[in-house]
C-alpha cells in the first residue's frame, strides 16, 4: 500500500484473540492490549471478555503512556463507543484532544430494539444518534443510513458512505484463474449464525438438484451457534456425502482452500476475497431466502443487503445455471466478482479516513457508574439465560 504510517490497533479481550491475525497485524500496526491500560494489575483479567473488561476504571498514567500521542479513535461498535468516550475524557485530561468517529458495520448496529430501561443499551444509542458530530460517522452502505434514518428520526445527511476496507489491490495473493476445476465444490467461510442464511439455502439446493447436478459438493468453513442445525439438516436429506463440516479456518488457510472453489458463496468480507480471485461467488443475502445472483459490479456497496430495486433468485436456479454454463461463461463470472471486489480495495478507506476533516466533540451528561451496574446486569443475564444482544438485535 501507498500509506506508511502505522496505524494503532486496541484489542479489547485476549479471550477470542486470533494469534495468527494479530502477528499479521504486526506489519501495518501497533497493538495495545485493554487490559494494559486498567488500573487493575491482574493475569485473571487478560482472559475475561471486552464487555467484562470494558466497564473496569482505566488508569490515566498508563492511558497517557500507551496512547498519549493519538488524536483519533474509531470504534466499530456499542461497547467500544462507550470505552472510546472514557479514553477520549481521560486523555482530555493530560491536554491531549481526541476526535472520536464510529463505524456502522451493520445496518442495525445501533438501530434495534424498543425501549429500555438498562442503561447499558440507551447510552451507546444516545452517544452515536445525539452527541457524535454526524460527519464522524461512517456508513458503508446507502442501505444503513436509511435504517438508522427511520429508527432514530435523526438525518445523516452530513454521514459520509464508504465501503468498506478489504483488499489491497497490489498484494500478490490474488489469483486470476484460467479454468474451472474439474471438481465443482462450493465453498463457504464464515460465522454460522442465524442471519446467515445462506448455508441453509445452499444445502436445500443441492438437495433439489440432487437428481441433476450429482457431482457438486458443498464444504463449510466455520463454527458457530447454528452449526448442529445445519449438520441435522444435512443428514434429514441425506447429502452426508456431499456437504462436508470443516471447522473453524486459519486465515493463513483461506486463499489456498479458495483458489481450487469451484464456487463460492457468502456475504460478508470473505465474499470480496474470494471474488479476487476470479471465482463466481453467489451473495448471501443476509436474513433472506433468495440471493441477488452472482457478485457483480451493479449491485455496489449494498450487495448483500434487501433492497427492492433488485432482482432475486432461488439458489438452486443459480447454481443451475453455472453448473450447465461453459468454460467460458465460468470465466466471466468470476470475471465480474473480481471486478466488484475492487470496490472494496483499503486505500480508497485509507485516503478517506487521511483527507477527512472530522469534528471535535463534548459528550456530557453521561452516567458511566450506572453503565456499568447495567452492564454488569446485562453480563450476569448472557450467563444465566443466554441473553445476546446480537442475536436480538437481528430479530428486531
Amino acid at each position: 500500500m501507498k500509506y506508511k504510517a502505522r496505524t494503532n490497533v486496541l484489542v479489547m479481550s485476549r479471550k477470542r484473540a486470533n494469534k495468527e491475525l494479530e502477528i499479521e497485524f504486526e506489519n501495518y500496526a501497533n497493538i495495545f492490549y485493554l487490559d494494559e491500560l486498567l488500573s487493575i494489575d491482574s493475569k485473571y483479567l487478560k482472559q475475561q471478555p471486552a464487555r467484562l473488561l470494558s466497564i473496569f476504571p482505566l488508569s490515566e498514567r498508563k492511558v497517557s503512556n500507551k496512547l498519549g500521542f493519538i488524536n483519533m479513535i474509531h470504534s466499530i461498535d456499542e461497547i467500544s463507543l462507550v470505552l472510546a468516550e472514557r479514553i477520549r475524557r481521560t486523555l482530555k485530561k493530560i491536554n491531549t484532544e481526541v476526535v472520536l468517529t464510529v463505524g456502522v458495520y451493520h445496518s442495525k448496529l445501533f438501530a434495534w430494539g424498543g425501549k429500555n430501561e438498562l442503561y447499558a443499551f440507551n447510552l451507546p444509542k444516545y452517544i452515536f444518534s445525539q452527541k457524535i458530530p454526524k460527519e464522524n460517522i461512517i456508513f458503508y452502505n446507502d442501505n444503513s443510513v436509511g435504517v438508522n434514518e427511520s429508527y432514530f428520526n435523526v438525518s445523516f445527511k452530513k454521514s459520509p458512505i464508504i465501503p468498506i476496507g478489504v483488499i489491497d489491490l497490489n498484494s500478490n495473493v490474488f489469483n486470476n484463474v484460467s479454468l474451472p476445476p474439474r471438481t465443482k465444490k462450493i465453498v463457504s467461510i464464515g460465522r454460522l449464525v442465524d442471519f446467515k442464511k445462506y448455508n441453509f439455502n445452499t444445502i436445500h439446493a443441492l438437495s433439489e438438484l440432487e437428481g441433476e447436478c450429482k457431482c457438486i459438493e458443498y464444504h463449510i468453513y466455520g463454527h458457530g451457534p447454528e452449526v448442529d442445525k445445519l449438520i441435522k439438516e444435512v443428514e434429514n436429506l441425506g447429502l452426508s456425502n456431499r456437504v462436508f463440516f470443516h471447522g473453524n479456518l486459519e486465515y493463513s488457510s483461506f486463499h489456498r482452500v479458495v483458489r481450487d472453489a469451484w464456487c463460492f458463496v457468502g456475504s460478508g468480507t470473505a465474499l470480496i476475497e474470494a471474488g479476487m480471485h476470479s471465482i463466481p461467488c453467489i451473495v448471501g443475502v443476509e436474513s433472506h431466502e433468495k440471493t441477488s445472483g452472482f457478485f457483480r459490479p451493479e449491485l455496489g456497496v449494498n450487495y448483500n443487503e434487501h433492497n427492492e430495486n433488485i432482482e432475486y433468485f432461488h439458489y438452486a436456479d443459480v447454481i443451475k445455471a453455472l453448473y450447465h454454463s461453459n468454460d467460458k461463461g465460468w470465466i466471466e463470472k468470476g470475471d465480474s466478482s473480481r471486478e466488484a471486489s475492487k470496490l472494496f480495495d483499503i486505500s480508497r478507506t485509507l485516503d478517506f479516513f487521511i483527507k477527512s476533516g472530522f469534528s471535535k466533540s463534548e459528550i456530557s451528561e453521561i452516567n458511566f457508574p450506572k453503565y456499568v451496574v447495567s452492564s454488569l446486569i446485562m453480563f450476569f443475564l448472557s450467563r444465566v439465560n443466554g441473553f445476546n444482544n446480537y442475536k436480538n438485535r437481528l430479530d428486531k
